[in-house]
């Protein structure tokens, strides 16, 4: 079963678009939660549901397929170099737009530490 069937069949209905919470840099293995937004906490069976609470973050946007993504990535290197910000250990993507939209859009989000 998927997650949002999951979510479904315990009653919850997703408020916020798919994410993938990356823990680290990935290597050869990747740290990945994957997900949907709900609006409040709840008893999922089958789903371990995490609490992400707000805190400030640098946020960028990809317009554009997501075998590009790595064009928007590239570009935090220059950015942190010119404006010296600690991120956290995680970052998140949320995905804006289903995947077969035309445009594609993703927000990468890097929790400040």
């Amino acid at each position: 079963m998927c997650i949002r069937d999951s979510l479904g069949a315990a009653g919850v209905v997703a408020s916020a678009p798919a994410y993938a919470r990356y823990f680290g840099m990935p290597s050869e293995f990747v740290d990945v939660e994957i997900g949907f937004g709900i609006p409040t906490a709840a008893d999922v069976p089958g789903v371990v549901v995490t609490e992400h609470p707000a805190t400030p973050a640098l946020i960028g946007t990809h317009v554009g397929p997501y075998d590009q993504l790595h064009a928007s990535y590239d570009t935090l290197p220059g950015w942190l170099e010119a404006n010296p910000t600690e991120l956290s250990d995680s970052m998140f993507e949320f995905y804006e737009s289903e995947p077969d939209a035309d445009p594609q859009v993703t927000k990468l989000v890097f929790p400040l530490a």
